[in-house]
């Protein structure tokens, strides 16, 4: 069996929380919907998918990841209504959907929180920037 790096796991992560999170159902809440590298000129709200790996799980012929995935939103809205409704609703999809990676499997998919970044000042306007952290447990198949 021959071993992915650690590095291909995350971009896969990535890959496969973005399909997932692309859908009218967060695009409804999100409309800006979520990227890793965001275009210029994306409407707010917008999330940006980031994550990192440490190695878990090792034995004889299995390979596994605990990987933290981060989904950083930014909203031109000046209260956290917006922000609370987008991570809501990126917690649901996470934890409920399947998602697609080939040669790994996601073993679980957790919601553990979120916590707020300071405002950012994009052409004048005031921009929320919130990161909701979801740990993944991945296992190469």
């Amino acid at each position: 069996m021959s071993v992915t790096t650690g590095v291909i796991c995350v971009d896969v992560l990535v890959a496969a929380a973005i399909a997932l999170l692309n859908v009218p159902a967060f695009t409804a809440v999100c409309p800006g919907g979520a990227w890793d590298a965001v275009p210029q000129g994306t409407p707010y709200p917008y999330a940006q998918v980031s994550a990192r790996e440490t190695p878990t799980l090792e034995t004889f012929s299995t390979l596994g990841f605990d990987a933290e995935m981060r989904l950083h939103l930014y909203s031109s809205y000046q209260g956290t209504k917006e922000l609370d409704a987008i991570a809501a609703q990126a917690a649901l999809l996470l934890h409920h959907g399947t998602p697609v990676m080939v040669g790994w499997v996601a073993g679980l998919i957790s919601y553990a929180g979120c916590f707020d970044m300071p405002d950012l000042l994009s052409n004048n306007i005031r921009i929320k920037h919130r990161v909701a952290v979801f740990p993944w447990l991945m296992v190469q198949s």
